[in-house]
């Protein structure tokens, strides 16, 4: 299919800024192309009516296992981040069987194209369904077109044999899709509280340069179990088992020290801001201006509370100005957040999306500038406007994947009703479990 796309507001990632253009854009055989060939017939044309486009957005830390938990019968009192960790996530990922994960992914894929997002790095766990999880959550992905990065959270808290099938699975699915175009895998670890000195060394000998996706000092409890077990903080242990390979994603750092975030600086990794997820569970919350200002590649993630990236680029940017007691801060941060976010799609190999001979990967937003959009204004458009605007149309490669706000992949006719019974299902397991 041939598209055209008519009066809009191209806005393009650089390595320092983004570039504003108003042109037409063409999707040929779904690549992108600024000239028109007159010899192709276009099958598709849209008057965009001076819209904003941009590339497909990037989520860079989700949990697509929590999709079902909305609603679950968790028992209090939680107290702390331990007791809903306990209490709700350590006994919802012991219950989750296969159909429950291919509905995760299904719906979750589905909320993401709703929000412009067309590249998802998951971190997933269900221990009754570990041997080809990540396979079937990468069929998903393909019905959907789009990018994904996933991963099988190791841990020992469910003993020995469950870590050896999780690193065996994730090893299986990074060494099976390490040339695959649009779906890669990363090793995921839980954290490292919950990660022996026996299995840190096991991971190491078994994944040697892979990427890992792990979370960092979310809470003060990592840092201080981490701490009784091995004599090291958290990114310390990490750099002492020579874990912190190239492009692996450090979630949260909510504690990190000075040294910590020297040795990151020395990386090339990417930390995660989770500011939704932290400011839910009551955690302290990262000062993003004090990462940044090390020369820390950071962006932003959901950590699964949703699949709404333009939220979480907003709170990421209100949050941080408010943690500082400043309301001169934050541009900077939030340009290089954005920004990162782009580039850690292209670290790992998928196409920007929006510039001539790549595969299409671009969102039309359903905002219109009311005031001069150009390379110095994109930002504030983006903070005070965008993120609060609807995605009206999504392209990616030769795929329409939303046109007039309406999804063209959509799920089966009793999809949501199969769901709703099976969910009733999961939360009794739920509810059964010690």
């Amino acid at each position: 299919m041939n598209i055209a796309l008519k009066n809009g507001f191209l806005v393009t990632p650089l390595n320092n800024s983004f570039k504003v253009e108003k042109k037409d854009i063409y999707i040929y055989d779904g690549k992108v192309s600024f000239d028109k060939k007159h010899d192709l017939k276009i099958d598709k044309e849209y008057n965009l009516n001076e819209a904003v486009i941009m590339p497909g957005l990037v989520n860079a830390h989700h949990h697509i296992y929590s999709t079902l938990s909305k609603g679950i019968p968790v028992k209090g009192p939680l107290k702390d981040f331990q007791g809903t960790l306990e209490k709700l996530w350590w006994k919802l990922d012991r219950v989750l069987q296969k159909e429950d994960v291919i509905a995760s992914t299904v719906i979750t894929l589905e909320e993401s194209i709703k929000q412009g997002v067309s590249t998802i790095f998951d971190h997933h766990i269900s221990v009754p369904f570990i041997k080809g999880s990540l396979e079937e959550m990468k069929r998903v992905f393909g019905k959907y077109c789009l990018n994904g990065v996933l991963a099988f959270e190791i841990s020992d808290r469910n003993g020995k044999e469950i870590f050896n099938e999780s690193l065996a699975e994730n090893i299986d699915f990074y060494n099976k899709h390490l040339n695959s175009k649009y779906i890669k895998g990363t090793i995921g670890m839980h954290a490292s509280f919950t990660i022996s000195e026996d299995s840190m060394k096991t991971i190491k000998e078994t994944i040697k340069d892979a990427p890992i996706h792990i979370h960092v000092a979310e809470a003060q409890s990592d840092v201080d179990k981490t701490l009784e077990m091995s004599g090291l903080r958290v990114i310390e242990r990490l750099e002492k088992y020579d874990l912190l390979n190239k492009n692996s994603l450090i979630v949260h750092g909510n504690i990190l020290n000075e040294k910590e975030l020297q040795i990151l600086s020395e990386k090339e990794i990417f930390v995660i801001h989770n500011p939704d997820s932290n400011m839910n569970n009551a955690l302290k919350i990262k000062n993003i201006s004090q990462t940044l200002s090390q020369n820390i590649t950071l962006t932003v993630g959901t950590d699964g509370m949703t699949s709404n990236m333009l939220k979480s680029y907003k709170n990421a940017f209100i949050l941080n100005r408010y943690l500082n007691q400043d309301p001169d801060t934050g541009w900077d941060e939030a340009m290089k957040v954005l920004l990162n976010a782009f580039k850690l799609k292209e670290a790992y190999g998928f196409d920007l999306g929006v510039r001539e001979g790549e595969e299409a990967d671009m969102i039309v937003m359903d905002y219109i500038p009311a005031t001069p959009f150009n390379d110095n204004t994109f930002l504030g458009h983006f903070l005070f406007g965008i993120t609060e605007a609807r995605v009206k149309h999504f392209f990616k490669r030769e795929h329409i994947l939303m046109e007039d706000y309406k999804l063209t992949k959509t799920t089966e006719k009793d999809f949501f009703n199969n769901t709703r019974k099976n969910s009733v299902k999961l939360f009794q397991r739920f509810e059964n479990l010690n």
